[in-house]
């Protein structure tokens, strides 16, 4: 009878993900010599070459790509197999997989973890933040908090909110009463979010009146693709940022930021709870779904109301 060896599935997945076998075998905390060895064996037992290996890095082979989306079928559906096994037991533990982005996801540590651990204290919170969109089907994470759009439509989607970005600054920034419109922006240092360049439109909307928007274009001396670090620097006085604003709410209760242009922001955008279909039927997935949808909620708006 053939078998298929779970750890030779587990790391064929690491090597495609990360792209180097030295990379997945940080991640697994295995030795390089097994991961390669179970690529090995698993394409000898498979009868195809799986990876292309080069002097620093490995890719797919054609059959490697094919084969993938299977390989991952088989990863989650064995978790859900041990899940289902626990889950009758009556027992609340295990660990829970996040993605999120950088905001959003220091957002939900700091203010939703500790219910979690409160409510469930065996159970163990894991998160990976990162602007790039993680592969929910790869059985790699249960949850993701994403902003703004579900790019996977097999998912279930869970609106628990909405933000909006705001323009902020230190109160040390020169000429602050000076501006008076939004194309005022265009003639100082403002702060930009993963620009190729330094110049970039800013579509801002007045909700008050009739909802009026428009688009100006600023520059500055930065682009960088981080929120946190771009409030750093705003909070320096080195330029405005447009910022969101869950995350600068702290900064100006506190007196290290203020409002630009109060009566101008961005849109709303929404903020969701995504994971695949069945999660809430898994005991430790369940707990965590059910207080993000029953706390997380007033908590977006404590902090995304003024």
């Amino acid at each position: 009878m053939r078998t298929i060896n779970h750890a030779e599935l587990v790391s064929i997945q690491a090597v495609a993900r990360h792209g180097s076998i030295t990379a997945a075998a940080d991640a697994l905390g295995l030795a390089k010599s097994a991961v390669s060895k179970h690529v090995s064996q698993l394409e000898a037992r498979l009868g195809v070459v799986l990876v292309l290996r080069q002097s620093r890095s490995v890719r797919l082979t054609a059959e490697g790509e094919r084969l993938l989306p299977r390989i991952q079928s088989l990863l989650a559906e064995g978790e859900r197999l041990f899940d289902e096994a626990l889950d009758q037991t009556g027992r609340t533990d295990g660990t829970v997989h996040i993605a999120a982005t950088p905001e959003f996801g220091g957002f939900v540590a700091d203010a939703f973890f500790p219910i979690v651990r409160a409510a469930y204290p065996d159970l163990r919170l894991t998160m990976r933040v990162s602007y790039d969109w993680e592969d929910m089907q790869s059985g790699a994470f249960d949850l993701a908090f994403r902003i703004q759009e579900v790019q996977d439509d097999r998912l279930v989607a869970r609106e628990l909110g909405a933000y909006r970005r705001v323009l902020v600054a230190s109160p040390d920034y020169p000429g602050l009463a000076d501006l008076k419109q939004p194309a005022d922006l265009a003639n100082e240092t403002c702060l930009v979010f993963s620009a190729p360049d330094t110049r970039v439109g800013w579509l801002l909307t007045s909700p008050g009146g009739e909802g009026v928007s428009e688009t100006v274009q600023v520059s500055g001396p930065v682009a960088v693709r981080s929120f946190i670090i771009l409030q750093r620097l705003a909070e320096q006085g080195q330029g405005i940022a447009w910022l969101p604003d869950l995350l600068v709410r702290e900064a100006r209760e506190a007196g290290r930021l203020v409002r630009v242009l109060p009566e101008w922001e961005s849109h709303w955008r929404p903020l969701y709870l995504t994971y695949r279909p069945g999660s809430e039927q898994i005991s430790r997935l369940k707990c965590v779904i059910d207080l993000a949808r029953q706390h997380l909620p007033g908590l977006i708006r404590d902090v995304t109301g003024d």
